[in-house]
């Protein structure tokens, strides 16, 4: 108001004239002669023939272990994994925190910086990430969301002569990580909280996309739970667990590492070239003799996960934090399981985002961003945008 009590009449019709000029030119379509300058493939620069890769399985000691023999210059590159569905589905929000204690609380012989520096000096690399998918349905319709595959894995890569070194320090931090370790424990999980709620300010598209799958499939349950709104109220009240009744935090990891460490159930992956593969065998053999049984009776978990794991409503709901940033969301299921979904979907979906969303929510409508998202295997579809409130 200020600023237009200080313009003449000339001022004011001259920015009246620039905005329709500016909302004419955002509406208007790019000419057939401007659309060609951008480049394109044809169908003959893609391959006809997917690349596969050589995949060995075999059974070792009761451990699966997939072997690929690939070029790898002497380096190997290791993957072991643990099976999350032999978890109840309670503990399903303590394996991120599981995870971290496997490398940030140090060993039973060394602490956490002694434990980092190893790590340093004699591999590559030492770290964990969780794995979950969607079983595709043999007849390629739509899935259900419900048949998960999902796992922890360790992953390190080392030269073949230090072979000895990452699998040696892949025992320890897997049989001996310090989950009594309680300062590093509520350290780790004020990290988390306070990453999580910063996330949420900066990326609340994000957390809005995750929450719209959680009504439709139990695998977005699973990522809502586990990593989306619903598991930052979790670790609030984590948090003040670890601090007040740190004994039965405790006991939960240790709980869920003797689940975990069930041989018949781990799966180790190995990448390297043959005559590495050859070479750090003995290395592999001494791990695995390491390892404890564990409870060969154990089954997946995933069945009672469907009944136990928390569900939610596909309703309004709002969510209030501290940005000046509006993310909004709309999702739902367009394709039912047992349907097939056509390819040409993926490029409506694909249309939606480059085309009438950005032109008419970015562009016209002023919004930092606005796309659209479709899941070919789940049959999902969600439309989001941000915006200055």
């Amino acid at each position: 108001a200020e600023i237009k009590a200080q313009m003449s009449d000339d001022d004011i019709e001259r920015v009246i004239q620039d905005t329709a000029r500016l909302k004419a030119a955002q509406a208007a379509h790019d000419s057939p002669e401007a659309l060609a300058t951008i480049p394109a493939l044809t169908l003959d620069d893609l391959a006809k023939e997917g690349l596969e890769l050589p995949n060995e399985v075999g059974l070792e000691q009761g451990v699966t272990i997939l072997r690929h023999d690939v070029p790898s210059n002497g380096i190997v590159y290791a993957d072991i994994g643990l099976d999350l569905t032999l978890l109840p589905a309670e503990d399903l929000p303590f394996v991120s925190l599981f995870s971290r204690c496997l490398l940030q609380t140090g060993t039973a012989t060394e602490d956490q910086v002694t434990l980092s520096r190893r790590i340093g000096a004699r591999t590559g690399g030492l770290g964990t990430s969780m794995v979950t998918g969607v079983k595709v349905p043999e007849d390629d319709t739509i899935a259900t969301g419900d048949e998960l595959v999902h796992r922890l894995f360790l992953r390190g890569k080392a030269v073949g002569g230090k072979a000895d070194d990452l699998f040696d320090l892949a025992r320890d931090v897997l049989m001996t990580a310090r989950l009594d370790n309680q300062k590093r424990v509520i350290e780790m999980l004020k990290e988390s909280k306070a990453g999580l709620e910063s996330s949420l300010v900066s990326s609340g598209h994000s957390y809005a996309s995750q929450r719209l799958s959680a009504p439709h499939t139990l695998a977005g349950r699973l990522a809502e739970t586990t990593g989306g709104v619903e598991y930052l109220k979790f670790l609030r009240d984590l948090l003040d667990a670890a601090e007040n009744d740190w004994p039965s935090v405790q006991a939960r990891l240790e709980r869920m590492r003797s689940t975990l460490l069930t041989k018949s159930k781990m799966v180790i992956n190995l990448s390297a070239d043959g005559q590495t593969l050859q070479d750090i065998q003995p290395s592999i053999d001494r791990f695995l003799s390491a390892l404890p049984e564990g409870d060969e009776s154990a089954v997946s978990s995933l069945e009672s996960w469907k009944a136990d794991m928390p569900s939610f409503a596909a309703s309004n709901e709002g969510f209030v934090v501290p940005t000046q940033v509006n993310y909004v969301g709309k999702g739902g299921r367009v394709y039912q399981p047992g349907e097939r979904a056509s390819g040409a979907t993926s490029v409506v979906a694909r249309s939606l985002r480059t085309g009438y969303l950005w032109d008419n929510v970015r562009v016209i409508g002023g919004a930092y961003g606005g796309f659209c998202r479709f899941s070919p295997l789940t049959g999902t579809f969600s439309y989001l945008w941000d915006n200055v409130r």
